[in-house]
Parts: C-alpha cells; structure tokens; sequence
C-alpha cells in the first residue's frame, strides 16, 4: 500500500512540475534543455502508470475471505468478552458474599 501512496505522490509532483514546463513550451518560450527535461519527466510519469497498473487489485473473493477472516476474529472476541464478564459477575458475587 505504501508502494502505491509513493508512486502518486511522485506522479503528483511530476503533473504539477510537467505542466508548468508545458506552459512554457506552448508559448514557445524555451529551449532544448526545457523539451529535454520534459520528455524525461513524461517517460517517468509513463512508467509511474505502468508500475500503478502492474499492482494487482484485490478481487471480491479476496475481499470477502477478509471480510471472513475478521468476523471470526471479533467473534472470537465478542466471546472472550463474554467469558470475562462472567468471571467478574462470579468476582462480583464472591466479594458481596464476603462481605454480608
């Protein structure tokens, strides 16, 4: 996921940079160096996409087995808690028995 947030991160910065330069090279206001950097920074936004594209995107059964996967776990849980609370309902009774 942190691969992800990385690479549009970068291809934030490359769109905001490369349209900067475009403004400069519609107005015919540059030189060779400034076409050079801009088609540098393209061919890097081009594979900021493929790389975005190669990363896999979770299907539904994917999904869904997660989904699974945690509902056992709060279950498992929602029985603990319940387990706890008898043995403080046992504590409970136990205290108020000692003290009568």
């Amino acid at each position: 996921m942190e691969n992800v947030i990385d690479l549009l991160k970068r291809k934030g910065r490359l769109m905001y940079i490369m349209n900067s330069l475009q403004d400069c090279i519609t107005e015919k206001n540059y030189d060779e160096r400034l076409k050079t950097i801009w088609d540098e920074y393209n061919a890097e936004l081009e594979q900021i996409n493929r790389d975005l594209d190669e990363i896999k995107t979770p299907t539904i059964e994917e999904y869904e087995a997660e989904k699974l996967r945690l509902i056992e776990k709060v279950n498992y849980h929602k029985e603990q808690l319940a387990m706890y609370q008898t043995r403080l309902d046992e504590i409970r009774r136990l205290i108020l028995s000692m003290e009568s």
